[in-house]
């Protein structure tokens, strides 16, 4: 029963993943990469609000890529003056707020 609804249904979530990502294979990289990234709409914050990225340490998307793009948005940010920083969680993939809930919180709130 449970498999022919999920077989049957209208899909959603795989519409909306289809326009978020997009899949790119090269001899460099392969994987599934943003339409739109963030990186470098993130350096138009508005400066009063303060920017907290926070990865897994043993994130599986592109984490060391991810990580570089995200630490250049920091710098950029902190040269304009604006609150910005990097954490990562320990023991924690993509879904870090699940694998080490107690560290995520910790960032959240500090």
């Amino acid at each position: 029963d449970y498999l022919y609804h999920i077989t049957v249904a209208h899909p959603s979530g795989e519409f909306a993943m289809n326009s978020l990502l997009e899949p790119v294979a090269s001899p460099q990289t392969m994987g599934v990469f943003a339409r739109e990234p963030l990186h470098e709409r993130l350096t138009d914050l508005d400066p009063s609000i303060s920017l907290r990225i926070i990865f897994g340490d043993k994130d599986w998307m592109r984490a060391s890529p991810n990580q570089e793009s995200a630490r250049e948005v920091v710098r950029r940010l902190q040269r304009k003056q604006q609150s910005a920083s990097l954490h990562t969680v320990q023991n924690a993939g993509h879904h870090l707020y699940l694998d080490n809930a107690q560290e995520f919180v910790s960032h959240v709130l500090a």
